[in-house]
C-alpha cells in the first residue's frame, strides 16, 4: 500500500475486537488478517482493506434492527447510519478505497451476521456484498425472514450465509425450545433469497457446515 497508487475494496466487519488480535478478543481471534493474506497470496481473492468496528457495551442494541420482547435492542438503523454517514466517508477520505456498492462489503457473526444481511437489504446502495456467519435470524421470533421477503432483493449484488448443523438448541428457553440460531431459519432465508432471483453458487451461497457448533457467550449473542 505504501508508495502505491492502487485503490482497494473495503470489507466492514463487526465485533472488531475479535478480528485480528487474541489479546483484544472476547471470544477468541478470528485471524481475519491471516486468512486474507492466505487467500490473496493464492489469488483466491483480490487485495482488500478490512475495517473492524468494535462493538460497544450496547452490542445487542447496535446489532438488532428492531426490539424483541425480553431483550430490548432495536438500534440497528442508527448504528448503520453512523457507519454510512460518518465512518465510511472518513475511511474513504483517509485511504485509497474503491467506492460504490460493488466494492463495499459487510460481514459479521451471530447478531453481527443479522445486522450485516439487514444492511444488504436496506443499504444495498452502499453495501453491495454481505456475508453472515451463524446469523441470528431467530431474533424477535424470526421477524427477519418476513422482513426480507417483504423488502425484496433491491440492489444487493452478492449474499453469503452459513451455519453449523449442531448449532440449533445450544441455548434453550424454559420450555426446552432452542432459541439460538436455527438451521430452519437459515433455510427459510435461503428459500426467500432464491425466490428473489439469487442463484445458488452464483451470487448467493448458503452453507450448512456438518458438525459445526457455535460458541455462545451469553443470550445477547
Amino acid at each position: 500500500y505504501e508508495g502505491g497508487s492502487l485503490r482497494y475494496p473495503v470489507l466492514y466487519m463487526h465485533d472488531g475486537q475479535n478480528l485480528f488480535d487474541v489479546r483484544t478478543s472476547f471470544l477468541g481471534e478470528w485471524k481475519v488478517d491471516e486468512a486474507c493474506e492466505q487467500l490473496i497470496g493464492s489469488s483466491q481473492m483480490p487485495p482488500i482493506m478490512v475495517v473492524g468496528i468494535e462493538n460497544s457495551p450496547n452490542r445487542l442494541t447496535e446489532y438488532t434492527p428492531w426490539p424483541a420482547p425480553g431483550y430490548g435492542g432495536g438500534g440497528g438503523d442508527a448504528y448503520l447510519q453512523a457507519i454510512v454517514e460518518v465512518l465510511k466517508p472518513e475511511i474513504d477520505r483517509r485511504y485509497r478505497t474503491l467506492q460504490g456498492p460493488r466494492y463495499t462489503w459487510m460481514a459479521g457473526s451471530s447478531l453481527g451476521g443479522l445486522i450485516s444481511v439487514y444492511a444488504g437489504y436496506t443499504h444495498a446502495g452502499t453495501f453491495g456484498r454481505v456475508a453472515a456467519m451463524s446469523p441470528s435470524y431467530w431474533w424477535d421470533s424470526d421477524h427477519f425472514a418476513a422482513f426480507a421477503q417483504a423488502q425484496g432483493r433491491g440492489g444487493l449484488i452478492l449474499f453469503y450465509q452459513d451455519m453449523g448443523t449442531l448449532e440449533a438448541g445450544s441455548v434453550t428457553d424454559a420450555n426446552g425450545n432452542g432459541v439460538d440460531d436455527y438451521l430452519e431459519d437459515l433455510r427459510a432465508v435461503h428459500a426467500i433469497a432464491l425466490a428473489q432471483g439469487f442463484a445458488e453458487g452464483g451470487d448467493f451461497r448458503s452453507v450448512e457446515a456438518s458438525g459445526g457448533v457455535k460458541l455462545v457467550w451469553n443470550m445477547g449473542e
